[in-house]
């Protein structure tokens, strides 16, 4: 975000201070000040200057470049979609190497082609990292019971009923029997494997499990702009 006229303030997440705000100098082109150019979803080397406010980068150099991300646009989204979550729940200063961890593999596999269906992979780690994890296998003797069609997640209990909840509807999710076998298979199954056996809606239907799920344990209210334009 602009910082002055020459100047503007960048977001960082780092291994060893968290996420951090830094100021880059912004160059003079054709007698235009333009931020510098820097390679999005990149890890980078920073020489930064200690501020009062501020820390300032004196000096910068890729590291590693997931640069092919930014060639397909649905990757491109996806990348946006993870970043906006982080953002989110990360704090200032507070070093967390789990996600930052989760944050390269993010980035690899986008690189290397993969495109939304690692979402809910994706949000699954991230709630076990955070230590929130839904009690799913407590419920996986219903998966082979063929009376057992699904019944109501209720976020703020963590147990299943059969009646959504009327006080708040926003804390009760219906889970399919579907539903529930792919959730409980997140934690072993390849998301290659996961694809030969579920299909795209299954798909769909964690992911907004899994993030309704972690806004509401997290006391997040705020919609992601990212999620609208990747789902839709």
């Amino acid at each position: 975000m602009p910082y002055g006229d020459k100047q503007n303030i960048i977001f960082v997440f780092t291994p060893e201070y968290g996420k951090i705000k830094i100021i880059v100098d912004k160059k003079k082109i054709r007698n235009r000040y333009r931020v510098e150019d820097f390679e999005l979803f990149s890890e980078y080397f920073f020489l930064l200057k200690k501020g009062r406010n501020f820390d300032k980068c004196i000096e910068s150099e890729v590291f590693c470049s997931y640069s092919k991300i930014i060639e397909n646009y649905e990757q491109i989204l996806c990348a946006e979609y993870f970043l906006e979550i982080i953002y989110m729940i990360t704090p200032f200063f507070i070093p967390d190497n789990k996600i930052y961890n989760l944050l390269k593999k993010i980035f690899l596999a986008l690189s290397l082609g993969m495109g939304k269906e690692i979402i809910p992979k994706v949000l699954m780690n991230l709630i076990v990292i955070l230590g929130i994890e839904p009690s799913l296998k407590v419920y996986s003797n219903y998966e082979n019971n063929e009376n057992f069609k699904g019944g109501y997640f209720n976020f703020h209990d963590g147990i299943f009923t059969y009646h959504e909840c009327d006080i708040n509807k926003k804390i009760s999710f219906f889970v399919s029997s579907k539903l529930l076998s792919f959730l409980i298979s997140l934690e072993n199954c390849k998301v290659s494997v996961l694809k030969k056996i579920y299909s795209d809606v299954i798909f769909l239907q964690a992911e907004l499990f899994l993030r309704k799920y972690l806004m509401f344990n997290l006391g997040i209210n705020s919609e992601l702009k990212s999620a609208k334009l990747l789902i839709s």
